[in-house]
């Protein structure tokens, strides 16, 4: 009986589904038509991931904004959960959206047939070149209630006005469990970092007179500090969507091992460093981004740092799962409390000016890039990696 209902069900389902796409097609047809003079396009929003919902809509603009204008209109539609509602709201001040019910059908039948094609051209899922954002302004911007709301905020958190502050995310199991607490997310625990293992590194900041501010809406440590200039907003009750937006488009700049929630950051384009990095074909052209430090891989038999230009640190650098690690035989491990201070003392140099990398840095730097390079094209890449950790790896 049970095995009955599973197949009436399934079959229903795929009587939905194909009604959906017809539904879809209908719709697409009349669009399809008018083509070849006026182009409608159908582009849906992935709200449910934050990088994708802030990113992908501002880089299609600004490249369009660099583009000849063409006789075409893009109506977007949100696909799944909303990860920030006040992100949604200001979206929908900057673009056309439309019903999903009537969208999404459309989008499924030009997804399903390639001779539709109504998606928006030159939507960017990977983001990797992002040099259209050091050509264009921000799309998206606050109003005048907004920017009252957001000086209350700070206020609120003990930053007086016009204190620099550093936006600070370390990412870890907890925010995926709070997307979908049944999926297993293990895979990506390779990732992760302890966000205990930041406390120096927010302190010299601190002793350089920024105020630091742990971001995040999940976490699995509290960021216990007895420094006042330190604070856990991840924890605060002052945390919200419209919070999270304001203190990245605002801060000095931040520092997080891509979260996501950092692409917030790049948006507004606030300058930004990485820690924590794997790579996973992660990088990103464009001016945002000033300095990265990548986690050592360790050869779990010898226990030997796996060398930065060795074959076998560039396959390393391109595992999507934890497990493939051990596969190959490498442990992950994280930058030390050392390596991170060192790195926001050095990442504060560059964005100072004060930051001289010497001749031999400059060679290893090189060197490096042109080998990784091997992954992804990094000859227009315009960040630096931290003298110290790079010094102590060859």
């Amino acid at each position: 009986m049970a095995d009955a209902r599973l197949r009436i069900r399934a079959a229903l389902r795929a009587v939905y589904n194909a009604a959906i796409l017809g539904f879809g097609v209908l719709l697409a047809l009349p669009l399809r038509l008018i083509r070849p003079v006026y182009r409608v396009e159908i582009q849906p929003i992935l709200s449910e991931r934050i990088g994708h919902f802030a990113l992908e809509p501002e880089l299609l603009l600004c490249r369009r904004a660099t583009e000849p204008r063409r006789r075409r209109k893009t109506l977007f539609f949100v696909s799944g959960p909303v990860s920030n509602r006040y992100l949604l709201a200001m979206w929908r001040r900057a673009l056309p959206f439309g019903p999903a019910w009537l969208l999404q059908p459309i989008h499924l039948a030009s997804s399903r047939f390639p001779w539709v094609d109504l998606g928006a051209q030159g939507w960017d899922v990977r983001h990797f070149d992002l040099r259209a954002l050091d050509l264009v302004d921000p799309q998206l911007d606050f109003t005048s209630e907004e920017i009252a709301r957001g000086q209350r905020l700070l206020a609120a958190l003990g930053i007086p006005e016009g204190s620099p502050y550093v936006c600070l995310a370390a990412r870890d199991t907890a925010y995926l469990q709070g997307v979908d607490a049944a999926r297993d997310w293990s895979y990506h625990d390779y990732r992760n970092s302890d966000i205990r293992t930041y406390a120096s590194m927010a302190h010299w900041l601190a002793n350089r007179g920024y105020f630091v501010l742990r971001m995040g809406s999940s976490f699995t440590h509290r960021f216990v500090s007895e420094c006042p200039m330190v604070i856990d907003y991840a924890a605060s009750p002052h945390r919200s969507d419209f919070a999270d937006v304001f203190l990245y488009a605002n801060c000095d700049f931040s520092i997080s091992t891509a979260t996501g929630v950092d692409s917030l950051a790049m948006v507004f384009r606030r300058p930004m460093g990485l820690v924590n990095f794997t790579s996973n074909g992660g990088f990103q052209l464009g001016s945002h981004l000033r300095m990265l430090m990548l986690k050592d891989f360790i050869d779990l038999e010898t226990g030997a740092r796996i060398d930065l230009l060795s074959a076998r640190y560039l396959e390393a650098m391109q595992v999507y799962r934890t497990e493939d690690f051990r596969k190959l035989g490498i442990a992950v491990l994280d930058n030390t409390p050392e390596d991170l201070t060192d790195f926001a003392r050095e990442l504060v140099e560059l964005l100072e000016g004060s930051w001289v990398p010497s001749i031999e840095h400059q060679a290893r730097e090189s060197a490096v890039l042109t080998r990784w390079g091997e992954i992804d094209d990094l000859s227009a890449a315009s960040f630096h990696l931290p003298q110290g950790w790079l010094r102590a790896r060859m």
